[in-house]
């Protein structure tokens, strides 16, 4: 008993000089939070939806957005960005399609995708990039990568149908991808190495 307290209080010792190195590094953990919304995109008007992620995200290292169950008249109206809770924007989609209808498509945006949604043609299920990727005009989804879920923020999708003359309708959107959860503090760890030795001392 009395050789397990002297190497309990040295491992307590070690871990407050920080001497220890804990064992490995926390491991990436899947989010995916998804809002429902049913919603129409009215014609010519702005649409704002929101998520809010749970707040254990500590530092987000990849991410997609899915759109679901979209349909428009005329895709050229539709103007799409997702704004994270500190301010940046990228450009999802803007004006694309050709005029062909979306007809119930479901749209995933990642950055490993080969192209953005077609300009000249009609835009079907798939997987792409987001058009801000390859604009210039902003980056990709990997502008969010290394930030966090921003709790209790919400992030936000605004849809915008920019001229009149056709509306629209969208059932969910979705964002999901791996982050790094928050590391268990020496603090934690030294109060558990304490209620043990108590229990052993009794």
């Amino acid at each position: 008993m009395k050789r397990f307290v002297v190497s309990l209080a040295c491992a307590l010792a070690c871990l407050f000089s920080g001497s220890v190195a804990l064992a490995g590094s926390p491991s990436e953990v899947s989010f995916s939070f998804t809002q429902v919304v049913n919603a129409d995109i009215p014609d010519n008007d702005l649409s704002v939806y929101r998520i809010v992620m749970s707040p254990d995200i500590a530092e987000i290292t990849s991410i997609e957005l899915d759109i679901n169950g979209l349909f428009h008249a005329d895709p050229e109206d539709l103007d799409i960005f997702l704004i994270s809770p500190f301010g940046d924007d990228i450009n999802i989609m803007t004006d694309l399609g050709d005029g062909d209808p979306l007809l119930g498509v479901n749209l995933t945006f990642s950055d490993s995708a080969s192209a953005p949604p077609p300009s000249d043609s009609q835009i079907f299920s798939g997987t792409y990039q987001p058009e801000g990727l390859t604009t210039g005009r902003d980056s990709g989804l990997s502008t969010f990568v290394g930030g966090t879920g921003g709790n209790p923020l919400p992030w936000y999708l605004v849809v915008i149908d920019d001229s009149a003359g056709g509306s629209g309708q969208f059932e969910s959107w979705t964002l999901r991808g791996t982050y790094v959860p928050e590391p268990v503090t020496l603090s934690l760890l030294a109060l558990g190495a304490l209620t043990l030795l108590r229990r052993k001392r009794r």
